[in-house]
């Protein structure tokens, strides 16, 4: 029946890491109304009107424990996980090289 994709990107603006990354929670739509009834419920759980995000995630207890419910979720409702890590210098290396941007020089570290 077909799937949908949730994604979103992290440290492509911080100019301390080497590395960006690209996420997406990839779900059957048969089980998107359950996910999405599931976040609603969690929301109203914890009291929480906004966007969760992993730089808010530390002490404050609704929002840690409405992360770990919305993680299980996402792990029950049959979701995979797609991501891809690029090295930024690599990206920068597109502009100018197109060829030499497919063969960053190895190894990488990224955080």
């Amino acid at each position: 029946m077909g799937s949908i994709a949730f994604g979103d990107e992290s440290s492509i603006h911080s100019g301390k890491t080497p590395c960006y990354g690209i996420g997406c929670f990839v779900l059957p739509y048969a089980n998107l109304l359950d996910v999405i009834e599931g976040l609603e419920q969690i929301y109203s759980q914890h009291g929480l009107a906004y966007e969760l995000k992993w730089n808010r995630v530390r002490d404050y207890r609704p929002i840690v424990e409405a992360s770990i419910d919305g993680i299980r979720l996402l792990l029950s409702s049959r979701a995979m996980w797609q991501s891809i890590i690029v090295h930024k210098q690599s990206y920068v290396k597109w502009r100018t090289n197109a060829e030499e941007a497919f063969l960053p020089n190895l190894p990488v570290r990224c955080p």
